[in-house]
């Protein structure tokens, strides 16, 4: 099934809204660098601890690199960095010397988009995702599709224990 059969088969069944979502899960630690090339073939990447610090990075097809957000501990501790070569150099520092912080791959300024009202310029943004995330009517549920060259791959269900 297809991309654009996917999104009237979900509103069809009562979804509302879905989100660009990461397809295959990239997840770099100190214990990991080995990944880092891996991680650095995403669109995004967002560095994070259990304290607080945050940074989302948009990793452009130029080599260029965006701070899309970054806390007051990050931005202070990492700078602003610009280039590939400066975030790989950036992960391969402080990945092995602050424990529970990772970096892993995201969707750069990833939106909800509502099946209810749908037109054209967000059908053709989820179109260009690899992946996409909706809850379950009724239920607090996700549901992830994968995509490949614009047919479902993969879709994976998370089933949340709380629900009765």
């Amino acid at each position: 099934m297809g991309q654009t059969e996917t999104l009237r088969r979900l509103a069809q069944i009562g979804v509302d809204g879905v989100v660009p979502a990461v397809g295959e899960a990239v997840v770099v630690r100190g214990s990991n660098l080995d990944e880092i090339p891996e991680l650095m073939r995403s669109e995004g990447i967002c560095i994070s601890d259990n304290a607080g610090l945050a940074m989302n990075l948009e990793l452009g097809k130029d080599g260029a690199v965006k701070t899309l957000y970054a806390s007051d501990p990050a931005a202070s501790q990492f700078g602003i960095v610009n280039s590939y070569k400066e975030v790989e150099a950036l992960l391969r520092s402080v990945l092995p010397k602050k424990e529970g912080l990772v970096a892993g791959r995201c969707v750069p300024n990833a939106r909800w988009v509502s099946l209810l009202t749908t037109n054209e310029a967000d059908s053709a943004y989820l179109l260009r995702q690899a992946a996409w995330r909706y809850r379950r009517p009724r239920s607090y549920s996700w549901v992830t599709v994968e995509f490949a060259e614009g047919k479902v791959t993969r879709i994976a269900y998370r089933w949340q224990p709380f629900e009765g």
